[in-house]
């Protein structure tokens, strides 16, 4: 028995020794292709900004495949618990007047499904929104 010894114990160094190096090598190809930098960062956000700003950053580009990824790159820009609306809108597609223009029009909207007048509405979104490149076709003339 005393024989056996020995190579038995090679065996079991031997494969200690080999799942070792596989639990190494896995975590280090994991952290290496895990990992962001700014500017890979940078790239994805401001690539995937144009692509939404061309689609009228509507709200539906968070059910994308690759919205992850813009958001992933925002969230490493900015803060880790930034929400998705503020990495669209705010920090993307919207200043706050255009935000505010949209929301003046949506209310209108429901204005009208409600059956309400448009006149003090609209009036409103005009006074207010003159400037701004949104456009609402409920209040047009």
């Amino acid at each position: 028995m005393k024989g056996l010894e020995l190579p038995m114990r090679m065996i079991v160094l031997v494969v200690v020794l080999v799942l070792v190096l596989i639990i190494l090598s896995a975590f280090f190809l994991s952290q290496s292709s895990g990992s962001m930098t700014a500017a890979k960062a940078n790239e994805i956000f401001f690539s995937k900004c144009d692509a939404y700003k061309k689609q009228q950053c509507d709200w539906r580009v968070t059910y994308q495949k690759d919205f992850n990824d813009f958001y992933s790159a925002c969230k490493y820009l900015n803060n880790p618990d930034i929400g998705k609306f503020t990495c669209l809108y705010k920090l993307c597609c919207a200043t706050s007047e255009d935000v505010k223009c949209d929301g003046l029009c949506e209310l209108c909207s429901g204005n009208e499904n409600l059956g309400t007048t448009l006149e003090q509405c609209c009036e409103q979104y005009k006074t207010s929104c003159s400037q701004s490149p949104t456009k609402c076709g409920i209040c047009e003339d």
